[in-house]
């Protein structure tokens, strides 16, 4: 038992999240810890509103990809204010993407980012699983997700980096 304890010491857990950095994602207005570094990509997405650029900063370590994201919605269409529309919007985003990627939502449900209202949820596409965490932050719709293969969830590393996430100003978040 002396020898167990000794060994718990010496060599304690290692979270490779916990050795990090934040990297600050100054578009974003945010900050989150990363294996690795991110790469960054934009998208131009039409939509019943308009064009959405979506903006996504992307790493990866040996087994799972990490991504945050955010796009801007016109002023009067999303916003963190309104609650019915957001419970709409969540309801429609999720089951948009679980129709798109033929996957099985595993499990949803509602959580705070700073204050500002979205949801934790996963789904299983094939043999890999996808878990995200979304949120409106004033009319600024934020993902950050974690892919990988299934059975091979890293729950610390996983719960570290979500759990990294902070506005580097947080009132230019509330509008």
């Amino acid at each position: 038992m002396a020898k167990l304890l000794l060994c718990c010491l010496l060599f304690p857990v290692f979270n490779p999240l916990a050795a990090q950095k934040p990297t600050i994602l100054e578009p974003a207005n945010c900050a989150v810890l990363i294996p690795g570094t991110f790469q960054y990509s934009a998208d131009t997405i039409p939509t019943e509103v308009g064009e959405i650029i979506y903006h996504t900063w992307h790493s990866r370590d040996s087994t799972v990809q990490y991504l945050v994201s955010f796009c801007n919605y016109p002023e009067g269409t999303v916003h963190s204010d309104s609650t019915e529309l957001l419970e709409e919007f969540f309801t429609a985003t999720i089951s948009a993407t679980v129709e798109k990627t033929r996957g099985i939502k595993r499990y949803e449900s509602g959580m705070l980012q700073s204050g500002f209202p979205g949801r934790f949820w996963r789904i299983d596409i094939g043999t890999r699983y996808v878990k995200t965490r979304a949120f409106v932050a004033g009319t600024r719709f934020y993902s950050l997700q974690v892919i990988g293969p299934l059975g091979a969830e890293q729950d610390k590393s996983e719960s570290a980096f979500f759990d990294s996430f902070r506005f580097l100003d947080l009132l230019r978040a509330r509008k």
